[in-house]
């Protein structure tokens, strides 16, 4: 019973993992698109989103357990993978496009929103990419060892395997992300490199100039103090 719950919710989480990223690429499509703003609107539609996909899920996790439809589920989950990578391209490509286009017509915020769906899809990308890879790559070892005999016995000896490859996978998903993520990683480096502000600076002769309250005390300090 342990064993039927732990790998229940190992299958639960990695279809929310492509569920999540189908959806994710479908709304950075509609932002790179259109201006959205955040409103109670679009997070009810976010949390009804949440709950789709949080029941398609546990039905995934469900059916991949019967012995029939084990690969038929895998190739569901292969097809939702490939579209979400699709999706994720033409989005980057028209967000980087589309930023160009509106060089000086388009406000701050739009532009910003812009360059942000270019900046995720970057980062998601690789991750879409890789699970796409996995499920692909277990359907064609799945097929090709159904033709052997006993091949029950290989089959269910390679999705062992593959669920602890699932497992390291989901684990070093948020880790991908933030590494190929430009904005995350920058701010993660600067926290870490962050030091406290410098109170004093110094001429090149070694003259101690003490800061001043206001930019423009601190400029008629140094016109007085250099004349």
């Amino acid at each position: 019973m342990r064993l039927y719950v732990w790998s229940l919710l190992h299958e639960f989480a990695f279809a929310l993992h492509s569920f999540s990223i189908q959806m994710f690429s479908l709304e950075r499509y509609i932002t790179a698109k259109q201006t959205i703003t955040q409103s109670v609107r679009n997070q009810v539609l976010s949390i009804t989103l949440g709950v789709i996909i949080s029941i398609l899920s546990m039905c995934y996790a469900q059916i991949i357990h019967l012995v029939d439809f084990h690969v038929i589920a895998i190739t569901i989950m292969n097809l939702v993978d490939m579209s979400a990578l699709v999706i994720l391209i033409i989005s980057s490509q028209y967000s980087i496009q589309n930023y160009r286009k509106t060089a000086g017509i388009a406000s701050l915020e739009k532009r910003f929103q812009i360059s942000d769906v270019y900046i995720w899809t970057q980062a998601i990308i690789p991750v879409a990419c890789i699970a796409f890879l996995i499920h692909f790559t277990f359907v064609i070892v799945v097929w090709l060892l159904s033709t052997l005999e006993n091949s029950r016995y290989y089959q269910m000896t390679f999705s062992h395997y593959f669920e602890n490859i699932t497992s390291v996978f989901t684990i070093c998903v948020p880790f991908l992300v933030v590494y190929k993520h430009k904005r995350i990683k920058k701010t993660k480096l600067l926290n870490r490199s962050r030091i406290g502000p410098q109170n004093q600076v110094r001429t090149l002769d070694g003259k101690t100039i003490q800061m001043r309250e206001t930019i423009q005390d601190h400029f008629n300090f140094l016109k007085n103090t250099w004349k």
